[in-house]
């Protein structure tokens, strides 16, 4: 895969300025590296027509950036995170509201009128082990009925969001991640994801 040089603008807190950063990408934006004051976002963007990258393949391929990285910039990290989004097309009138029913059950006014868009956010805690390293993680769903329409056909689109967002207790500010453990990491986090998904999945049946 060949990156370009770029640029990305990000806003720098407390005084609210613009700066650019430095971003490499590929060539049909489905990939890209973004450095930014205190972090470096790794992403990948499905483009349409093209294969799908899977989640392990996408944490091989992070590994061998952060290796690529660490050749001149040798850092360590006091945060790591995995965030994955995912939508779904398929699901007709009638399964859609029952999803929402199975989540907000308690609520009345659903049976009376279900609503074309909603949102509901978890965060649950739990120990993870990587590198012989154990930590708190938060593991996020972030899962929603999403309505909009397209500014250029008018077309509506009507469909289900799904984010998913592992990532080490914030509260925790230690530097303590060097490569070994970015790799180990990269090595657990997308079975850790689909655990996560699968735990969804039950809920899209």
């Amino acid at each position: 895969m060949i990156f370009i040089p770029g640029s990305n603008q990000e806003i720098e807190l407390p005084q609210g300025l613009v700066k650019n950063r430095l971003k490499f990408y590929a060539i049909d934006n489905s990939f890209s590296i973004n450095f930014r004051a205190d972090r470096i976002d790794i992403e990948c963007i499905n483009v349409l027509g093209k294969p799908v990258m899977s989640c392990e393949d996408f944490c091989e391929k992070a590994k061998s950036i952060v290796a690529a990285i660490e050749q001149t910039h040798v850092r360590k990290a006091n945060r790591l995170a995995f965030v994955t989004t995912y939508r779904n097309f398929q699901l007709s009138e009638p399964e859609k509201d029952q999803v929402y029913s199975k989540i907000f059950s308690k609520l009345t006014e659903i049976s009376e009128v279900p609503p074309i868009e909603w949102n509901h956010r978890t965060c649950r805690r739990y120990s993870r082990t990587f590198n012989s390293k154990t930590e708190i993680f938060n593991n996020v769903y972030n899962l929603g009925r999403v309505f909009g329409v397209n500014t250029k056909n008018r077309q509506a689109h009507n469909f289900f969001e799904l984010g998913l967002d592992i990532n080490t207790n914030p509260e925790n500010i230690g530097v303590r991640f060097s490569t070994p453990d970015f790799n180990g990491f990269l090595s657990e986090v997308s079975a850790w994801n689909q655990e996560l998904l699968n735990n969804v999945n039950g809920i899209l049946k």
